[in-house]
């Protein structure tokens, strides 16, 4: 158990590997994607700036959501293996 949380912290174990996105997943994908390259032919340089930093801040909001969740769900799982023991 130790040396799974000591690979989990050095990064030697990476959750995120894991996930394989469903064909649901994949085509909301492809639907982002196609609107993101329309929009992106459409738009002047300014506006392009505007948008690269608004993709910026939505990237930094993921990673700390996903941090959480990461988080809530680790800590589920102890409480969970805890009761387990009881």
């Amino acid at each position: 158990m130790k040396e799974t949380i000591r690979n989990l912290f050095g990064g030697k174990i990476y959750p995120l590997e894991s996930l394989k996105a469903s064909k649901e997943q994949k085509q909301i994908l492809q639907k982002i994607n196609r609107y993101k390259e329309l929009l992106l032919e459409s738009i002047d340089n300014n506006h392009l700036e505007i948008l690269q930093k608004y993709d910026d801040s939505l990237s930094e909001l993921s990673a700390l959501y996903y941090e959480e969740f990461f988080i809530n769900g680790f800590c589920l799982g102890l409480k969970l293996a805890v009761e387990g023991l009881i």
